[in-house]
């Protein structure tokens, strides 16, 4: 009984650890910001995401991948885009999740890191933070949507990009 109890411990100890192994700081995301798409591949696929899709268009060239991808749809629990090319911006890094706790815990880096707060703007059900620091400008998006069954679910994107 004993060891079952302490093997109980230890689990529910490293649970969080497993989980913030599947996130990412906002320093993280200004050095992957940096990083060529090879390196950048390594580093998100240990991480347990799986490549999704390339985005290729005339304003932007990207690879994104995703953790959790339901198999039937684009949906999935996380994503993860490096931006190469994006819009007028030299690079841009692109994190969406559906976890409060991972947008809190890079919110509560951004001052810490220097970054100071721009403006918020509101379009329909969406919600836009902007920060800036140096090259870098940060924009925290929060989305309330209905999905197909009508259920409504708030997704959190944090956009870092670098000005040329």
């Amino acid at each position: 009984m004993k060891r079952i109890f302490i093997i109980a411990i230890v689990f529910f100890l490293s649970t969080p650890f497993v989980s913030n192994g599947q996130t990412f700081s906002l320093q993280e995301m200004i050095i992957l910001l940096n990083k060529n798409v090879d390196d950048f591949d390594t580093y998100v696929v240990t991480k347990g995401f799986k490549y999704a899709k390339t985005e290729d268009d005339i304003d932007f060239e990207g690879v994104q991948y995703a953790l959790n991808q339901n198999e039937y749809s684009d949906k999935a629990q996380k994503f993860v885009t490096l931006y190469t090319k994006y819009f007028f911006y030299e690079r841009n890094i692109s994190y969406q999740t559906l976890e409060s706790s991972d947008y809190l815990k890079i919110k509560s880096q951004i001052k810490v890191l220097g970054f100071k707060f721009v403006e918020t703007r509101k379009v329909g059900n969406r919600t836009f933070l902007e920060y800036s620091k140096g090259k870098l400008e940060l924009l925290l998006i929060s989305i309330r949507d209905a999905d197909e069954e009508g259920e409504f679910t708030t997704t959190y994107e944090i956009g870092l990009s670098k000005n040329p």
